[in-house]
């Protein structure tokens, strides 16, 4: 895929879809210009209201998935809405995600930037495992930002660059 800037941000993002939004957890961020990786973890919205409903997915997303809840990593992680900050540093930047929800996230933040979800216009799937990857969180692998991140990355390098 031939993009106009050269400057290139591939970006990953964990959380859970509740009823009111999907709320990210995790947000993993390669700059190419940089060669660089960073990964954040997010505290627990302020204010979130949970039904019976939030509460069984996040239940499930946690015991049967293997994901974080949304305290976990509390101490020393990020307030909730700094993601958005993180995001819109990418406003000048050619994004790379994957999947659907995590477009629709980013695009929501940095609107009419360059963002491309590779699973739309390419044949990206994330393997049924992803190898464990050193974020310092106890979670599965396939629910981890920072190991999707690494796969996407690849990807890209392998596929679109």
């Amino acid at each position: 895929m031939a993009t106009t800037n050269p400057k290139i941000a591939i970006l990953s993002l964990d959380g859970i879809n509740f009823s009111s939004g999907f709320i990210c957890k995790e947000l993993s961020l390669y700059l190419e210009d940089e060669r660089t990786s960073r990964h954040y973890v997010f505290k627990r919205p302020i204010g979130l209201q949970m039904n019976a409903s939030d509460r069984k997915t996040e239940f499930y997303h946690h015991q049967v998935l293997g994901g974080l809840r949304l305290n976990d990593g509390s101490v020393g992680s990020l307030e909730y809405y700094s993601h958005v900050g993180i995001i819109q540093s990418l406003c000048n930047y050619t994004v790379y995600v994957a999947g659907h929800v995590a477009y629709k996230f980013v695009t929501r933040i940095i609107p009419g930037s360059e963002v491309y979800d590779i699973q739309q216009i390419s044949h990206h799937q994330f393997p049924k495992q992803l190898p464990q990857s050193p974020c310092g969180l106890d979670h599965n692998p396939r629910y981890c930002s920072l190991a999707k991140l690494w796969n996407i990355r690849e990807f890209c390098v392998e596929n679109l660059f």
